[in-house]
């Protein structure tokens, strides 16, 4: 049992460590009062870390939790070495500054950031070998032969030009959202991974399997259920040593894929055996791209698994931030009619206090708090931590943690969307932390740099869409009123655990 001095000198010794952090970040601020010993370059072998297997011990676990107290018992350092799975040292990098001096190193390219997908790249390699054309394979890897397929798979989905997906992405939300009433207040979190399936599907086939419908029979509902066993599997074998790998691990995952590939070769056979090919991303990779139906295969099966799961964990965050802030639920509301009435939502229409409060939603409820690992080529020296980084250190971003740091942010544990509202931003432009308020990465969970999620524009599309369409028929209300903010799990994403009771009431 702790004594009331031992527990005062607990309580001194955090004082102080808050007071020299305090004091190192008013020393960034001002640059021109930094010390020598500040401007030294460290060697890697002088970076601090938790030691050995840190990563694999989050896997399901409160995820944002454990690397906030990782951030919080390093921020003096802006930067952790950690052991990989492999047991090779990595830099988990904090510091706003020096994750964007990463990106701006990165190129056209960035290297190590798939080994850690080794089961997937084995499944697709077993299975179609390795060629140019086995595009579900080299979404997976990395050089000239990622590059290529990236380039042929990102015009429509990736551009503006995903603009012209908006009535097939409208008309499956407005689906979904007409089946959300038959769902109860614990299974929100259900309907949401159903309606994000739905969306994507339309844009890629220009079909919708209507998952979302609970009298749904397709084959496809299969695909939503097979997501977090397949998917968990792999981030399993992917993120944890062999001696932690589950017994018949990748098996199991591979009867899962070889299930997801079976149910959705069909559908792309009946699509295009049709005399009239329905509008759809996947028509104009076909005529624009030159595309077999061979091809699209494995790509639909692929996507369906690895391209949903963010936009599902998204909305699912959006829903919690909106049923925990009525307030602003509301102003969405007001704004949604004011700027387009009954309207389906378009990207020509700006609505800024609902940017706004996306962002704030991944600031407060990060899909995914962190990037993958990646390596430079060259050395770099990272400008704040200042520490030297050779060449094939593997490294994870994490941009959030600072924005939700009260000593860059004093009022960090509010949730305010109005903070990223334009005027605002601007008025804060020039102050030295500014930075750290308003990273130019962080904003959404989609990453950044040469490897930024592929389906990036189609799920800002989706996710807006289907905001829109909830909001002009129901409120999101918790039942019961009082509930705890969840908190995170990582499952193929990170997704609130638990999910909260929310009821939608019709307006």
């Amino acid at each position: 049992m702790l004594t009331r001095s031992m527990m005062n000198l607990r309580a001194q010794a955090a004082r102080s460590a808050h007071q020299r952090r305090l004091t190192r970040v008013k020393s960034t601020a001002a640059a021109a009062s930094a010390s020598s010993a500040d401007d030294k370059i460290r060697e890697l072998s002088e970076v601090k870390g938790p030691g050995w297997w840190w990563l694999p011990r989050l896997v399901n676990r409160d995820l944002l939790s454990n690397f906030g107290k990782l951030y919080n018992d390093y921020a003096d350092e802006g930067v952790v070495r950690i052991r990989t799975p492999k047991g090779e040292i990595a830099l988990i990098i904090f510091d706003q500054d020096d994750i964007k001096h990463v990106y701006q190193n990165e190129g056209r390219d960035v290297k190590g950031s798939t080994d850690t997908v080794w089961p997937l790249q084995k499944y697709f390699r077993d299975r179609d070998g390795d060629s140019p054309n086995n595009h579900a394979l080299n979404i997976h890897l990395s050089g000239d032969t990622w590059r290529h397929t990236r380039n042929l798979l990102s015009p429509g989905i990736n551009t503006d030009a995903v603009a012209a997906y908006e009535p097939l992405v409208h008309e499956a939300a407005t689906a979904a959202v007409s089946h959300i009433e038959h769902y109860a207040p614990d299974e929100l979190a259900k309907w949401a991974q159903f309606a994000a399936f739905d969306m994507f599907t339309s844009l890629a086939i220009g079909e919708n399997p209507e998952t979302s419908d609970p009298a749904c029979t397709s084959p496809m509902t299969e695909i939503v259920s097979l997501d977090e066993k397949t998917l968990g599997t792999a981030a399993l074998l992917s993120f944890t040593p062999w001696f932690m790998h589950p017994r018949n691990g990748y098996e199991t995952m591979k009867e899962g894929l070889d299930r997801v590939m079976d149910v959705t070769g069909p559908v792309i056979d009946r699509i295009f055996d049709q005399s009239t090919v329905p509008s759809s991303w996947f028509k104009d990779l076909r005529d624009d791209q030159g595309l077999t139906r061979e091809d699209l295969k494995p790509i639909m099966g692929n996507l369906l698994l690895f391209g949903v799961g963010t936009t599902m964990s998204l909305i699912q965050w959006i829903l919690v931030a909106l049923a925990f802030h009525r307030e602003e639920q509301t102003k969405i509301r007001a704004e949604i009619f004011e700027k387009m009435g009954e309207k389906p939502f378009t990207k020509s229409v700006k609505m800024p206090y609902t940017e706004a409060f996306f962002r704030e939603t991944n600031r407060m409820y990060p899909v995914s708090p962190g990037t993958g690992l990646r390596t430079l080529d060259h050395d770099i020296v990272l400008p704040n931590s200042r520490v030297r980084v050779p060449a094939g250190t593997a490294m994870q971003l994490f941009p959030i943690f600072q924005a939700r740091d009260s000593r860059f942010n004093p009022d960090a544990g509010e949730f305010k969307p109005e903070r990223y509202l334009r005027e605002n931003v601007r008025a804060r432009k020039g102050c030295p932390m500014t930075s750290k308020l308003d990273p130019p990465i962080g904003k959404d969970p989609f990453g950044g740099g040469a490897r930024v999620c592929l389906g990036k524009r189609a799920a800002e599309l989706e996710v807006r869409t289907l905001v829109c369409e909830i909001l002009r028929k129901y409120e999101l209300v918790l039942d019961p009123v009082e509930q705890a903010p969840p908190k995170t799990k990582m499952s193929t994403i990170v997704v609130p655990d638990p999910f909260p009771r929310i009821r939608v009431v019709r307006l």
